[in-house]
């Protein structure tokens, strides 16, 4: 069930007020429809690995990406140091599976069309 590790990135980022205040309920799994007012976050999920043993399968290492989008820089930034304090280090126990870590990995960031953007890369092993 570790495609589903979307309810545990939507879950822990509804319930953080700070981000919420600012992105309201503009949270979004893998697309975002035309005309959505800024700020927003995108989720997608990049990969999906099992974590082999010798015995067989146990979990999988998911790779997820999480995108602000903001006007400005510094809200860009702001909000991604949210979303970073949120599921960095975050677990949570789910109907099917179990998020027993979540790491972040990466960042990136860039511009577009009068856009800020930032990319954070999150890890999580999955049960």
């Amino acid at each position: 069930m570790s495609l589903s590790v979307a309810e545990h990135i939507n879950k822990k980022l509804s319930a953080r007020k700070d981000l919420t205040d600012i992105v309201g309920d503009r949270l979004f799994p893998v697309a975002v429809k035309e005309n959505v007012e800024l700020p927003f976050v995108v989720y997608e999920r990049e990969s999906v690995v099992p974590n082999g043993t010798k015995d067989g399968t146990e979990g999988d290492t998911v790779t997820e990406n999480v995108f602000v989008f903001a006007e400005t820089y510094k809200q860009s930034v702001e909000i991604a140091e949210l979303v970073r304090g949120t599921l960095d280090g975050s677990t949570g126990s789910y109907s099917g599976f179990e998020v027993d870590e979540c790491d972040f990995q990466d960042a990136a960031e860039t511009y577009e069309d009068g856009v800020y953007v930032q990319q954070l890369v999150f890890n999580m092993t999955t049960y």
